[in-house]
């Protein structure tokens, strides 16, 4: 269906045909680009100025024409404001001067471009028209000395309707990993990029977090890590970055490269700019909203271990702790690894590990990040696994957080979270939280060996009642039995009835030493 501001279009090459405005040209592109239609006007012009109507007609890509000139700048500009106007960025037709020399005359053509818009205000395509132009005295060589700089100057309509419209886009989302790929995926489109990449950097400028779009899923896999995939981006044609800092810290830097034509104008690096603003203030917005949702998380889950510790109904309340951990951290896996001797640190505790695994397995210091936290009392951050780690899981693990466990001023050992394989990393924000919340786990620590210790005394006290009891009551009544069965042999005649009964007082004698051999042992022990 064709609206108002596409009727107009369509009159324009009804009425500039052979019999039309003498010196009007006209073609309608469709949301890709591609000529779908022209007026006689244009193709005369094409066929009498050396062209031909294979390379910019019917069916053509015009901005694959633009291309094809190479780094001219009035092709440049032709071809970026063609884009805008196929996005509807173009809120009012956008005037153009483009030199178009004869082998007899100097000759300078306005291009006018234009959305165009069905009924309902939706961008269907451009208009491309052309018409010649006035032009000032020429210089020697018979081409206006300012105009190229004057094509890349009028093309650029503001871009403030364009980024509102980008912001909207991105600052839709407040989960921060869907806002990071919605904005790599939007700048793509908005600046005409082939690669398009976002990082984001924690307080001390390390690179935390980045997110990209366009490069293929080997490339990324071979490249490894996200400095590994920022370098690649550097090495590609028009490669741009710009970087936004808010709230006195680096936060946002934005990437990108291969632009259509493999150029870049001042023009783009305005708009990448521009870009890169508005996805700094809604990556900061869906930073903030995961960090409200994060305290939430941490207190809500210090709340109820504290509560379920206070009650005393678990047994292990290391392994409460760890599952608190685990959810409050969003991690996959949560571990306590405790010293074992010099060489060695030892499993103390496990949750989400890998099916079957037990407490105790000893790991070498010398292998072991949690070793260095225990050693030094700082938290660690890793973006990979250690090797060893792999053997605690039955996923492939990802990112780790380590932080110290301490009780008062001592090191008890270290709280280990982990999440899976391409999950996003740990940032600054999650460590600290995990350091306050391992104060509950050093706690829980010694309230462990304290339950182990009153387990220990119980066993005694038990073994102590046992062996007093023994002694006091079932050794004095078994001696009792033994000396009346003695008094018994001496008043009995027959020789075999008084030899069976010695018998038995022996027997009597042999169960009270082990009966006392025994309770000397548990003594001992």
């Amino acid at each position: 269906m064709t609206g108002a501001g596409d009727r107009s279009n369509v009159s324009i090459l009804e009425s500039s045909g052979a019999e039309g405005p003498e010196g009007v040209e006209v073609a309608l592109l469709d949301p890709d680009g591609v000529i779908v239609r022209t007026n006689v006007g244009w193709d005369t012009f094409c066929l009498e100025n050396g062209g031909t109507l294979a390379g910019v007609g019917v069916g053509v890509s015009y901005l694959d024409a633009c291309a094809a000139a190479g780094e001219d700048a009035s092709a440049v500009a032709v071809a970026d404001a063609i884009r805008m106007a196929l996005r509807g960025d173009l809120p009012d037709p956008l005037s153009i001067l483009v030199p178009c020399d004869s082998p007899q005359e100097a000759r300078v053509f306005n291009t006018l471009i234009s959305s165009r818009l069905d009924e309902f205000g939706a961008c269907i395509g451009a208009t491309v028209t052309l018409s010649r132009a006035s032009v000032d005295e020429p210089s020697a060589n018979g081409f206006h000395p300012t105009l190229a700089t004057h094509a890349r100057r009028t093309w650029a309509p503001d871009p403030l309707p364009a980024l509102l419209r980008v912001t909207e886009v991105v600052a839709a989302e407040v989960n921060l990993g869907q806002t990071l790929r919605r904005i790599v995926d939007t700048a793509r489109d908005f600046l005409g990029v082939a690669y398009a990449a976002i990082g984001l950097s924690g307080p001390d400028g390390a690179l935390e977090e980045i997110a990209h779009a366009g490069i293929d899923a080997g490339t990324v896999k071979g490249l490894g890590s996200g400095s590994a995939v920022l370098g690649w981006l550097s090495e590609q044609s028009a490669f741009m970055q710009s970087a936004v800092t808010l709230r006195g810290r680096q936060l946002v830097t934005l990437y990108v490269a291969g632009s259509s034509g493999a150029r870049s104008t001042p023009h783009v690096e305005r708009l990448a700019a521009g870009f890169a603003e508005a996805a700094a203030t809604a990556i900061d917005n869906a930073r903030l909203y995961q960090l409200t949702r994060q305290s939430h998380r941490w207190a809500q889950a210090a709340a109820e271990l504290t509560e379920e510790l206070g009650s005393h109904t678990s047994t292990v309340p290391l392994e409460v702790v760890l599952r608190y951990a685990a959810r409050a951290a969003d991690a996959d896996l949560a571990a306590v690894l405790v010293p074992e001797d010099e060489l060695s640190i030892r499993l103390h505790s496990i949750v989400g590990g890998r099916q079957g695994l037990l407490a105790g397995m000893l790991f070498s210091r010398e292998e072991s990040p949690a070793a260095d936290v225990m050693s030094s009392g700082k938290p660690l951050l890793l973006g990979h696994p250690t090797p060893r780690v792999h053997e605690v899981s039955d996923q492939p693990m990802g990112p780790i957080a380590v932080v110290p466990l301490i009780a008062g001023r001592a090191v008890l050992g270290a709280l280990v979270v982990s999440r899976f394989v391409d999950r996003s990393p740990f940032g600054s924000s999650d460590v600290a939280a995990l350091v306050h919340f391992a104060s509950h786990a050093g706690i829980a620590l010694e309230l462990d060996r304290a339950l182990s210790d009153r387990e220990q005394l119980r066993l005694h006290d038990d073994r102590a009642r046992i062996a007093a009891e023994l002694h006091d009551r079932v050794v004095r009544q078994l001696f009792a039995v033994g000396m009346g069965l003695e008094g018994i042999t001496e008043a009995l005649d027959d020789a075999e009835l008084r030899g069976r009964v010695e018998g038995y007082v022996a027997a009597l004698d042999e169960s009270i030493r082990s009966i006392r051999e025994a309770i000397y042992r548990i003594a001992e022990n």
